[in-house]
């Protein structure tokens, strides 16, 4: 479980770049490296790019803020909140993102690299976050009945 917790603060630290350069891009008003192709420009300035005011670059940076921030709380057996939060934020996250990626594909016709990026990230993050149950053993299993071995 801590290699899970290291692969997603090290995927929460990508994310917070890559939603992070995206919303410096919409309040500085430059815009996005795309390599040459103009896409990036067209995705990130559509309607689709803002909810309400607020560019969904920094709700990304918001989300993968509080998933970073979750996953450094050291992990613990009685405390199960951070990882239930996480995965939360990350169900979220990538349900949105996909619906994005769906908007790129159907209704811009035009890829953002930075956009597939971050939906590669929060997809891993996902993954990552899904729960992981344990068989029981046998002295959990008494513990938890009463009965002693």
């Amino acid at each position: 479980m801590k290699n899970r917790r290291a692969w997603i603060i090290l995927l929460s630290l990508l994310g917070i770049f890559v939603s992070g350069y995206l919303s410096w891009s919409h309040f500085s008003g430059e815009a996005v490296y795309c390599g040459g192709a103009s896409s990036c420009e067209l995705v990130n300035s559509s309607r689709f790019a803002y909810l309400g005011n607020i560019p969904v670059a920094v709700l990304g940076l918001l989300a993968y803020l509080a998933i970073l921030a979750l996953s450094l709380i050291p992990p613990r057996d009685d405390r199960q909140w951070p990882e239930v939060l996480r995965f939360g934020l990350a169900l979220i996250g990538v349900m949105f993102q996909w619906y994005l990626f769906y908007i790129e594909v159907a209704v811009l016709h035009a890829f953002c690299y930075w956009c597939i990026a971050s939906q590669t990230i929060i997809t891993l993050i996902f993954i990552l976050s899904l729960p992981v149950w344990r068989a029981r053993t046998a002295a959990e299993e008494d513990e938890t009945t009463g009965h002693s071995a």
